[in-house]
């Protein structure tokens, strides 16, 4: 009787131990099945960052038309704050100037996601060079202060790639005939 009663034990603890490691192994099966991944936007790296741009301005009735390029070099310090500085030239269609910049840059991305509203501020020195036309009498060397607020989209096409999209407005204050000031657009690559 001692025998059976020994065997029985076994059998039931055997039985309660396969049961228990049933419902772990099933209740582990479950939770796995129920947990789906995330897909999450990579963040911008921190670190170096340029961009080189074309802007078109003025091309509305009462504005000369300007064509030019920049190129801008700086830190992004993360998802949301660019530093940096730049230089930059163009023509004015109607006029014959060609003028020169050199300016600071901030930039504040509005948001951390893929496509990125953001705000920015260029603040420079915008210098003109020699005119032809008789109705403006620049001399080379004319020139001021250039305030150039923006907004505008960056689309990133990695952590390190995207395209910008903005509009807005120069405004030059100095040496000019008079203070001026245009509305321009803006494309541009940063990498």
């Amino acid at each position: 009787m001692k025998k059976f009663v020994l065997l029985l034990a076994v059998c039931l603890f055997g039985m309660t131990s396969v049961a228990e490691a049933q419902l772990i192994r099933s209740s582990r099966t479950v939770i796995t099945k129920t947990k789906k991944a995330k897909k999450e936007v990579v963040p911008v790296k921190a670190g170096m960052q340029q961009e080189v741009s074309f802007e078109a301005g003025g091309l509305v009735e009462g504005w000369d038309a300007i064509l030019g390029v920049n190129y801008t070099i700086g830190y992004r310090f993360n998802n949301t704050l660019f530093l940096g500085g730049g230089i930059g030239g163009g023509h004015n269609g109607c006029n014959s100037d060609l003028y020169a910049q050199a300016f600071a840059d901030v930039r504040a991305y509005l948001t951390k996601t893929r496509v990125q509203p953001f705000f920015d501020l260029s603040v420079g020195y915008c210098m003109l060079a020699e005119s032809d036309d008789p109705y403006y009498k620049y001399e080379t060397g004319d020139g001021g202060l250039m305030i150039a607020p923006q907004f505008g989209l960056n689309c990133r096409l990695s952590n390190r790639i995207g395209l910008n999209f903005g509009i807005g407005v120069n405004l030059l204050i100095g040496d000019y005939e008079e203070d001026d000031y245009y509305p321009r657009l803006k494309i541009g690559l940063t990498f």
